[in-house]
């Protein structure tokens, strides 16, 4: 066998091995569901107090948890995408910080669409009732998550610095991916707002492992 025969053969060897290493595992499972930021919870007394204050609070507030309709298995690596924005105000005047999105991808199947504000990242615009815009985009911990062993605010791959842009095809909006190690339970998610009942709009929520 000539010796150029064998460099391609080892060379079409080598790229078909990193193109495995590459390509999303063909028996991987995928999960999607959703995770709504409206509750109605707080609706008579305007903001969330007592028993219906989610714990522990950092931020405070109260809102849904949903769990995750699949186990992580113990030690195991998942691929977490969250895509979508949400409003949490139920009324955005004229005067407006930053940039709001026209609405939320996913509505809320209980409430009108309204501009979204906050992604699972960053509060990137919010109304402006009085006095002067705060500095936009700022990160925020309201999207949190609870592997097993407690609630904390994920940070996407990569820490992004500005709100993602709805790049993916097809169209996702404001996506970002989090990596995380299966604790041998399903996995629960929440949006925590001080006023959850004027929020709308939904996050979609897909594992992959």
């Amino acid at each position: 066998m000539g010796r150029k025969l064998v460099r391609s053969i080892v060379v079409s060897g080598l790229l078909a091995g990193l193109a495995a290493l590459a390509a999303p595992s063909a028996g991987a499972a995928t999960t999607s569901f959703f995770l709504d930021s409206h509750n109605s919870v707080d609706a008579t007394n305007a903001f969330c107090s007592g028993s219906d204050m989610l714990a522990p609070m950092t931020p405070p507030g109260c809102g849904n948890t949903v769990t995750a309709p699949v186990v992580l298995t113990l030690g195991g690596s998942y691929s977490v995408t969250v895509s979508g924005a949400v409003s949490s105000w139920g009324e955005w005047p004229f005067r407006r910080c930053g940039k709001p999105d026209p609405s939320s991808e996913f509505g809320s199947p209980s409430i009108s669409n309204r501009p979204a504000g906050d992604d699972a990242q960053f509060r990137f615009a919010k109304p402006l009732f009085d006095g002067k815009c705060p500095k936009l985009p700022v990160k925020s911990s309201f999207f949190q998550v609870n592997l097993g062993s407690g609630w904390f605010h994920p940070v996407a791959n990569g820490d992004p610095s500005k709100p993602s842009t709805d790049n993916t095809k097809p169209i996702e909006q404001h996506p970002y991916v989090f990596a995380f190690v299966g604790q041998g339970v399903a996995p629960q998610f929440r949006f925590v707002d001080y006023h959850a009942s004027d929020n709308s709009g939904q996050f979609k929520i897909v594992v992959s492992g």
